[in-house]
């Protein structure tokens, strides 16, 4: 009859039910994102970002220097070192659920008084023992739990590192690229005020002009000389933490290709707000710390039972005493024990109350973490429109402040204006044409900020490939 009864023991009751609500309990997502317009190029479309989202940039160097990154970053390593500490942990607290065998030799020579002389004897033993403490209230089951969703945990952490990783090689390389064309537009700036310049000496020499005009042209050209200085700074700081992502030393000149800043990006499928909820990966480790902490209380209220352990040895004992005939025999135990503490000042309960109060923070933690998601996904759709729009107007305005610069000089060097309206239209198309640079870099750098926020299952195979090494 007990023996029929053991499996049930060994199996456990449950002495805890689950507390961890749904996810739409916890936070109710809107049907649609609301900085989706509907005159927009972005699309509703569900779908999950399975492929990796830069191949659409079509830029070969990006795609080497994002592989690079992904196989050597740092970020990523700690990331993953972390995960692999969480898996032991895990196998740590599966173990505690097992039996404990132990194989023990002892072996002692020993020598105390008697008449008519001092005995001296050796004695030998071995033995192999077993124990086991019987989960009756499923405690080892909610500690491995717990132990084992922490680790699911930490293998989204890697993921979201990984995401993390991709878009910001993606906006450093971008943004590297936007001070090489700010960096270009100034020499062309340097070039054409200094042909200006040239021409307004002439006419100074020749006594046609004002010394007036000469100081006006020599500031357009000192104006444009002192942007480059600065614009070549900015290259190659975004170099240098280009290099730190990719785990290198900082290199000025890591980028070798002379590449334009993309003007047509199409968005990505961006779904609905709860697609999130599978395709962030910290969406998904926040509410594994849910579920882990969840289980924690299962442990903590279950600890509150009396512990039940059994076990069995045997062995084989050998005294040897000098003068006498040795002693030979085998030797083997049966235990049951039943611990039950009578008085341990409300330890228990206030682990239990700690326990509860952890699982109350990640649930709001978890809530904290969808809101994010969803308001980065909005943000994200909201510059990334206002970029598109920018970009519009200012490439409008560029041809009009080009245009002027031409009607104006050819006025001015026909004699029909002063040389001020000339630099007035120059620093009216310079600003617009730096303008027009910086919406560009702002505009790629919105549309990675987008199928960032989006998240995306691509990471799981790499992770996979790595971790299978």
């Amino acid at each position: 009859m007990w023996l029929a009864l053991l499996p049930l023991f060994i199996q456990g009751c449950s002495v805890y039910d689950s507390r961890v609500p749904s996810p739409d309990d916890v936070v109710k997502t809107p049907e649609h994102y609301a900085n989706l317009e509907q005159d927009s190029s972005a699309s509703q479309k569900a779908g999950v970002q399975k492929q990796q989202w830069w191949q659409a940039l079509e830029n070969p160097e990006l795609n080497h220097l994002i592989t690079q990154g992904l196989s050597h970053n740092l970020d990523i390593a700690v990331a993953i070192e972390r995960l692999e500490q969480a898996r032991a942990a895990a196998g740590q607290a599966q173990a505690a659920r097992l039996p404990w065998i132990e194989f023990n030799l002892d072996a002692q020579r020993s020598k105390r008084p008697s008449l008519p002389e001092d005995i001296t004897g050796n004695t030998y033993q071995f033995s192999l023992s077993a124990s086991y403490e019987v989960d009756l209230w499923r405690k080892f089951k909610s500690r491995a739990d717990r132990a084992e969703f922490l680790a699911q945990a930490s293998e989204q952490d890697v993921k979201s590192v990984y995401i993390s990783v991709a878009a910001q090689i993606a906006d450093l390389y971008y943004m590297a690229l936007e001070q090489k064309q700010q960096s270009e537009l100034a020499d062309a700036i340097i070039n054409s005020s200094s042909r200006t310049l040239e021409l307004v000496m002439d006419r100074y020499r020749s006594g046609i002009v004002e010394p007036l005009d000469v100081y006006q042209a020599r500031q357009t050209l000192e104006s444009a000389r002192s942007r480059k200085p600065v614009y070549e700074a900015g290259y190659k700081k975004a170099n240098h933490a280009l290099s730190i992502l990719l785990g290198r030393m900082p290199d000025p000149e890591l980028i070798r290709h002379n590449t334009e800043l993309p003007q047509h990006l199409t968005p990505p499928d961006t779904g609905i707000p709860a697609d999130l909820l599978q395709n962030r990966p910290d969406v998904r480790s926040a509410w594994l710390r849910l579920r882990a902490f969840d289980a924690g209380v299962a442990a903590a209220v279950a600890d509150l039972f009396p512990s039940v352990r059994i076990g069995a040895g045997i062995g084989q004992s050998q005294t040897l005493l000098f003068g006498g005939d040795p002693l030979v025999g085998g030797l083997w135990n049966l235990f049951l024990s039943v611990a039950q503490p009578v008085f341990e000042g409300g330890r228990r309960v206030s682990e239990i109350k700690r326990q509860q109060a952890m699982f109350r923070e990640a649930l709001s933690a978890y809530h904290k973490v969808v809101l994010n998601a969803c308001k980065e996904v909005e943000d994200a759709l909201a510059s990334f429109r206002a970029s598109e729009r920018e970009m519009y107007h200012l490439k409008h305005l560029v041809e009009a402040t080009r245009a002027d610069v031409r009607l104006s000089t050819d006025r001015y060097f026909y004699g029909l204006t002063e040389y001020l309206p000339v630099l007035t239209a120059q620093t009216l198309d310079l600003e617009a044409r730096t303008r027009l640079i910086i919406a560009q870099g702002r505009y790629v750098s919105d549309w990675i900020s987008l199928v960032r926020a989006l998240g995306g299952t691509w990471p799981e195979k790499i992770l996979n490939e790595r971790l299978n090494r």
